[in-house]
C-alpha cells in the first residue's frame, strides 16, 4: 500500500512539473475539462442568484417597507400559504359583506394605515412616437415605505397629480423622457376628458421590468374602469398569522413580512394541509412522468460530457505520444506498466484540478459580471450574488474525474508500448486491425439498438416511450463514436485520387486513428446537434403555423358590443377608418357565453348519427342547477372566433371564413348546418342535440329539456381560417330554438383595406367613447413565432463548438507532424505546400465529421419529433403531429460554412516556415 501511495505521489509530482513545459497544450486541455464546469457553476450561480431570492428579498418586493400587502377580495373565502405568493380559494360565503372593501380590513386590523393602489387597464396613452396601450396605477408614491416595491431607474418619483412615472417599456413605446409629456387619451379616462403629465421619472416593478405602466398619485386623474388592486398596510407589531387568517375568510390575500419570515408551523397553514391531503387521498401519482424527465436530462447531460472528453482526450493522446521516450525511459529504469499508466493518469488529475479551479472562478465571475443583466431576460430584477459552495466544490470535482477519463485511453497505450521499440524511434501497433473490428462490430449493435428504440417506441405508454427514443438517440451517438475508427480509415482509402496536401492529411489522419477519431466524434457530435435541434425548432414552427387558427381574416377588426349598438358603433367607425370595405354583424346561436345566474340556459352539441350523444335525449327532467353552468351534450364545441357559433347563410360563411364552398351554400340554402368537426357527418347529415335550462332565481332545481335533430350537414376543413366550430341556417336555427335571445354580445366585424394601426383604434375608441358607447376591439396578431432566435443561439453555439473541435484537431495534428513537415522541407515543399496541408487537415477532420453527423442529425431529429408527438399524446392534447422539415441554414451552416472555414483559418494561421529546418533522421 505503501509502494502504492509514493507511485502516485511521484506521478503526481511529474505531473505538476511537465504542466509548465507544454504551456499550449496543457492550456488548451485546461479549457475544454473547464468548459463544463464554468457553464455549470455560472448558469447555477445566476439561477441561484438571480431566480431563487430569498424570502427578505420576495418580501421586500412584496410589501416595500410597509408591514404587509393585503390583496382585494376574491369573493369567496381562501387559504393561502405562510409567504401569500400561492392560495386557493374554498367552498363558502365571505362573512357578511365586509370582505368588499376596506372595511373588512379595518374591522381585523383597527389601528392600521392603509395605502390604497388602484389599477386601471388597458388604458391608452400617447406620447411623442405614438400611442401605447398599458396599466395604471395609482398610489401614493410620495410614502417612503413603497421604496423596494417600486424602483426608481432614472429621474423621480411624482410629487403632484400632473406629474406621472413610467417603466422603461412604457416609455419606449410612447417614445417618451424624463421631461417629456404624455397623455391619457379621453377614452381611457374616467370623466372622458383627455388629460396631460409630466414625466419625471422611469419606475419598474422589481419582479416585472418589462411591465409596461404608468404610475400616477392619487391626486391624478382617475382612468376608466379603475379599481382597487389592494392595500399596503402599516400595522402596529405587524400583522400575526391570526389576522391574516382572519382576512383569508373575508376573500383577502395578505402577504405579511412577519409571518414570512417567521411562518407558523405547517400544521397551523390549511394550505399546507391541503396539498398534504392532496397527496396522500389516494390520488396516484405517476412516477415515471417525474422520472422520465430526469432521465432526459441525464442522458443529454452524459452526451455532453462525453463530447468534453472527446475533445480533451485528444490532447493527452499527443501529449502521451511526445513523451513517449520519456515513459520508455521510465520502463527501462524499472517501471512497470502500472506506474506508467499512472504518470499519464496524473497528467489528467493534475490537470482536471487547474480546470475545475479555473473553470469555478470564471462561471462565478461570469455569473456576477451577467448579474445586472438578468432582468433584460428574466423579466425581474435579480437579487444578491450567492455561491453555492458545496455544488461548486462537487462540480470542480466533476473536472478531475473527466481528466482523468480523458486520460484513460492514451495511459493505457503508453503502458502497453514496447520500450526498445520506442527507444530505437520505431512505432508498433499491436491488434489495430482486431480492434477496430470489435469496435465496429459493438458500434453497429448500439446504432441498430438505438435505431429500435426509435422507430419502435410508439407500442408502449408515452412516457416510457420518450425515455426509450431518448436512450435510442444516446446509443446511436455512441455506436457512431465505436464505427468512426473504420471510416476514418475507409475514407482514407480514397487518398490515392486526392492531391499531395489532402492525400497526406487522409493518412496521417487514418495512421493516428487515436487522436483523429475523438475529434472526428467531437466535430459530428456538434454536426448532429445543430442539426437535430434545427430540423426540431422548424419542424415546431411548421406545426405552430398549420394548427394555428385565426381569430379573424387579414385587415378585419372586431367590436364586441351589445347588438343594439352595432349599427350606431359601425357609423363611428366609418367616420374614422375611412378604408373600410364591408362590415357583417353576427349573431351568436342562443345561450353561448351566458352567466350561469341567467334563467335560461342553452347549449348544443354535434354527434355522429347513430351514435349515442352522452345525455338524455328527447325528454324533460329535473336536475340541480350547475354553478358553472349546463352540462356537455354530445361533442364539445369550443368555438375561436367570435363569440359563439354563428346563424347566417352562404355569404356570412364567407366573409367570417374567407371559405367559398358550394355545397356549402347550398346546404344552408336547404336549411342545414356546416360544421368543422371532422368524422361527425355521415351520409350527409349530423345530429344536433340541443339542451336548455330554466329555473327561479336561487332555486336548487332547474327544468331541462333535450331534443335531438338531425340536419343536412356538409364538413369544411377551417385550417388556417377562422373557426365557428358550426354556421347553422337561419330555418335550421328557428326549428331547434336556437335563436332566441341571447345574452352573449354580438360581434360586428369589419373589413379594411389594410391593417388599422394603433392610432386609428384609439380615435375610434374615442369616436365610440364621445357616442357613450362600449366596446372592445379585436385584430388577429397571427402566429408570433420565437423559433428564429432560438435556433440562432442555438447554430452559433454549436458552429463554435464545431470550429473548436476543429481548430483544436488540427492543432494537435501540426504539432504531431512536425516529422511530415520536415520531410515535406527536404524534399523541397513550399510554404504553399505546408499551409495547403495544414488547411487539408482541418478539412479532412471537419468532412468527416460533416459525413457523419448530418445523417445522425436527422435520425436524432425525427426522434425528437416523435417524442414531441408522444408529448402530445401522453396530455391527451389533439394535435396536429408534427411535421419533419429540413433546417435548410442549419445545413448549409454547417455542411459547407464550418469546413471551409476551418480550413482558410488553418491555411493563413499556419506557420509556412518549417518548425525545424535541420531534417532529423533519426
Amino acid at each position: 500500500m505503501k509502494a502504492w501511495i509514493g507511485s502516485w505521489r511521484f506521478a503526481l509530482r511529474m505531473a505538476r512539473r511537465q504542466v509548465p513545459r507544454s504551456k499550449a497544450r496543457n492550456a488548451l486541455i485546461v479549457a475544454m475539462l473547464a468548459l463544463p464546469v464554468f457553464g455549470t457553476v455560472g448558469v447555477e450561480t445566476l439561477i441561484h442568484s438571480a431566480v431563487d431570492l430569498t424570502t427578505p428579498e420576495q418580501v421586500t418586493r412584496s410589501v416595500g417597507g410597509f408591514d404587509a400587502y393585503i390583496r382585494a377580495s376574491v369573493d369567496t373565502p381562501v387559504d393561502q400559504s405562510a409567504d401569500g405568493q400561492q392560495w386557493e380559494s374554498q367552498p363558502g360565503t365571505l362573512k357578511g359583506t365586509a370582505g368588499v372593501d376596506s372595511t373588512g380590513v379595518l374591522s381585523v386590523l383597527p389601528s392600521a394605515a392603509l395605502t390604497p393602489e388602484q389599477i386601471a387597464g388597458p388604458v391608452y396613452l400617447d406620447g411623442a412616437g405614438g400611442y401605447a396601450q398599458g396599466t395604471y396605477l395609482q398610489v401614493d408614491l410620495g410614502n417612503p415605505d413603497t421604496a423596494g416595491a417600486f424602483d426608481v431607474v432614472s429621474g423621480r418619483l411624482p410629487r403632484t397629480g400632473q406629474e406621472i412615472g413610467l417603466t422603461p417599456a412604457m416609455a419606449a413605446d410612447l417614445g417618451a423622457a424624463v421631461g417629456g409629456r404624455i397623455t391619457l387619451v379621453g377614452s381611457s379616462a374616467s370623466d372622458g376628458t383627455a388629460a396631460t403629465f409630466t414625466v419625471v421619472g422611469l419606475l419598474e416593478l422589481p419582479d416585472s421590468t418589462m411591465a409596461e405602466s404608468a404610475f400616477a398619485l392619487p391626486a391624478a386623474p382617475a382612468a376608466k374602469h379603475e379599481v382597487t388592486a389592494g392595500w399596503f398596510v402599516s400595522n402596529p407589531g405587524g400583522v400575526s398569522w391570526t389576522q391574516v387568517q382572519a382576512l383569508n375568510s373575508l376573500g383577502h390575500v395578505v402577504i405579511s413580512r412577519s409571518v414570512a419570515l417567521s411562518p407558523p408551523p405547517t400544521s397551523q397553514i390549511p394550505y399546507e394541509a391541503h396539498q398534504f391531503v392532496f397527496l396522500r387521498s389516494g390520488v396516484p401519482l405517476e412516477l415515471p412522468q417525474f422520472a422520465v424527465p430526469a432521465a432526459i436530462s441525464g442522458i443529454a447531460i452524459g452526451i455532453g460530457l462525453l463530447e468534453v472528453v472527446l475533445l480533451a482526450g485528444p490532447g493527452f493522446a499527443v501529449s502521451a505520444r511526445r513523451r513517449e521516450r520519456e515513459y520508455a525511459m521510465l520502463g527501462a529504469a524499472g517501471a512497470d506498466g502500472g506506474q506508467v499508466r499512472r504518470v499519464v493518469l496524473a497528467d489528467g488529475i493534475v490537470l482536471g484540478a487547474i480546470a475545475g479551479v479555473v473553470g469555478v472562478g470564471l462561471g462565478i465571475g461570469a455569473a456576477a459580471a451577467a448579474l445586472p443583466f438578468g432582468a433584460h431576460f428574466s423579466g425581474r430584477i435579480p437579487g444578491a450574488l450567492r455561491i453555492d459552495v458545496p455544488h461548486a466544490v462537487g462540480v470542480a470535482v466533476l473536472a478531475v474525474l473527466l481528466g482523468l477519463c480523458s486520460a484513460l485511453i492514451p495511459a493505457r497505450g503508453a503502458s502497453r508500448r514496447e520500450i526498445m521499440a520506442t527507444l530505437s524511434g520505431r512505432r508498433t501497433v499491436v491488434g489495430r486491425r482486431r480492434r477496430r473490428s470489435a469496435g465496429v462490430c459493438g458500434g453497429l449493435i448500439l446504432a441498430a439498438a438505438g435505431l429500435i428504440g426509435v422507430y419502435f417506441g410508439e407500442t408502449i405508454s408515452p412516457g416510457q416511450a420518450q425515455l426509450l427514443i431518448t436512450s435510442g438517440v444516446a446509443l446511436i451517438e455512441i455506436g457512431a463514436i465505436l464505427c468512426t475508427p473504420a471510416i476514418v480509415a475507409g475514407i482514407a482509402s480514397f487518398g490515392r485520387w486526392l492531391p499531395l496536401g489532402p492525400r497526406l492529411a487522409l493518412r496521417d489522419s487514418a495512421r493516428h486513428s487515436g487522436r483523429t477519431t475523438p475529434a472526428v466524434a467531437a466535430m459530428f457530435a456538434a454536426v448532429a446537434g445543430a442539426v437535430a435541434a434545427g430540423a426540431w425548432l422548424e419542424s415546431s414552427a411548421a406545426q405552430q403555423r398549420a394548427q394555428y387558427t385565426p381569430r379573424l381574416l387579414p385587415n378585419q377588426i372586431a367590436v364586441h358590443t351589445d347588438a343594439a349598438d352595432a349599427p350606431r358603433i359601425l357609423s363611428a367607425l366609418r367616420q374614422q377608418l375611412p378604408d373600410i370595405t364591408g362590415s357583417v354583424t353576427l349573431e351568436p346561436v342562443a345561450g353561448y357565453g351566458q352567466s350561469s345566474d341567467e334563467p335560461i340556459q342553452w347549449s348544443a352539441g354535434l354527434f355522429t348519427p347513430g351514435s349515442t350523444p352522452g345525455c338524455a335525449v328527447n325528454g324533460v327532467q329535473k336536475v340541480l342547477v350547475d354553478s358553472d353552468g349546463m352540462g356537455i351534450c354530445g361533442d364539445y364545441l369550443d368555438p375561436t372566433a367570435y363569440e359563439g357559433e354563428l346563424i347566417g347563410d352562404g355569404q356570412l360563411l364567407r366573409q367570417v371564413t374567407g371559405f367559398e364552398d358550394a355545397a356549402a351554400d347550398q346546404v344552408l340554402a336547404e336549411g342545414g348546418i356546416v360544421v368543422t368537426t371532422p368524422g361527425i357527418v355521415k351520409d350527409g347529415t349530423v345530429g344536433l342535440v340541443v339542451q336548455h335550462d330554466v329555473a327561479a332565481a336561487h332555486a336548487t332545481y332547474a327544468t331541462q329539456t333535450t331534443e335531438v335533430y338531425t340536419l343536412p350537414a356538409v364538413y369544411l376543413n377551417m385550417q388556417g381560417k377562422p373557426d365557428p366550430s358550426f354556421v347553422i341556417s337561419p330555418a335550421a336555427a328557428r326549428k331547434t330554438g336556437l335563436d332566441a335571445p341571447t345574452a352573449g354580445q354580438t360581434a360586428l366585424v369589419v373589413d379594411l383595406r389594410q391593417t388599422a394601426t394603433p392610432q386609428q383604434i384609439v380615435r375610434a375608441d374615442e369616436a365610440m367613447d364621445g357616442l357613450h358607447l362600449n366596446g372592445d376591439f379585436e385584430q388577429d396578431q397571427g402566429v408570433i413565432e420565437a423559433r428564429s432566435t432560438v435556433n440562432l443561439i442555438v447554430l452559433g453555439f454549436t458552429v463554435l463548438l464545431a470550429l473548436a473541435a476543429a481548430a483544436i484537431a488540427t492543432g494537435l495534428a501540426l504539432a504531431d507532424g512536425r516529422a511530415d513537415q520536415q520531410t515535406l522541407t527536404a524534399v523541397g515543399g513550399s510554404p504553399w505546400t505546408r499551409r495547403w496541408l495544414a488547411g487539408s487537415t482541418a478539412l479532412v477532420i471537419t468532412g468527416m465529421g460533416v459525413l457523419i453527423g448530418v445523417p445522425i442529425g436527422f435520425v436524432v431529429a425525427a426522434g425528437l419529433v416523435r417524442v414531441s408527438d408522444f408529448n402530445l399524446v401522453g396530455m391527451n392534447v389533439y394535435l396536429q403531429a408534427m411535421p419533419f422539415t429540413v433546417p435548410w441554414l442549419n445545413l448549409v451552416a454547417m455542411a459547407a460554412a464550418v469546413p471551409v472555414a476551418t480550413a482558410v483559418g488553418a491555411m493563413l494561421l499556419s506557420r509556412s516556415n518549417s518548425p525545424d529546418r535541420k531534417l532529423r533522421l533519426d
